[in-house]
């Protein structure tokens, strides 16, 4: 390079500030949240498991991931269980594309 490229370049940097960084896409951390502990709310398992022992008194308080584990691991109905926990993985797809396009917005930042 020679000295006569870099006073041009030089030149033509002060002649035309950098432009402003583009601020990349980015999805809304409430909307992400949102999709995110709906899906978790399927899925909870332990802490109902660990304080009820499996259900509570007449299984008042069995969830769907519960239901799912004792049809496979007390009852011993593996087929049913993984039917089960199939049907559970696209209702949770349903409902996170569902809540994804109901809270899209059309503004662009």
């Amino acid at each position: 390079m020679t000295v006569q490229g870099g006073a041009a370049i030089a030149e033509t940097a002060k002649a035309k500030p950098p432009a402003a960084p583009r601020r990349p896409f980015r999805l809304g951390v409430g909307r992400w949240g949102l999709g995110v502990y709906t899906i978790l709310a399927f899925q909870v398992f332990e802490r109902v498991y660990v304080m009820t022992n499996g259900g509570g008194p007449n299984n008042a308080t069995i969830t769907i991931v519960q239901l799912v584990y004792s049809t496979a691991f007390q009852f011993g109905r593996y087929g049913l269980a993984s039917a089960m926990a199939v049907v559970l993985f696209l209702m949770a797809v349903a409902v996170a594309v569902v809540q994804f396009r109901s809270l899209r917005s059309d503004v662009e930042y």
